[in-house]
């Protein structure tokens, strides 16, 4: 299996920070460097943490625009919109 191509796909950015060209380059097929393995491992569970974090604050965001928008509708009191209260 070609390790390169794998590590590329589960995430370019930190395949490229890793492996890339500032570096000493990608891994010889059958090639082991574990410092750089730990390296690439834990640049991918950063991004993951951050992007599950990002993913959060969207939802909470539309939660509470969502909510936000349910509080004006039982604030607004009355009838339907146009209905003549008098």
């Amino acid at each position: 299996m070609n390790q390169n191509c794998v590590n590329k796909c589960v995430s370019p950015e930190c395949f490229d920070e890793v492996y890339g060209p500032s570096t000493p380059g990608p891994l010889e097929d059958g090639e082991s460097d574990p410092e750089r393995q730990k390296l690439f491992t834990s640049c991918v569970r950063r991004d993951y943490r951050e992007q599950k974090r990002k993913r959060e604050m969207a939802r909470r965001a539309e939660r509470d625009k969502k909510k936000s928008g349910e509080d004006k509708e039982q604030e607004g009191g009355g009838g339907e919109a146009g209905e003549i209260i008098g």
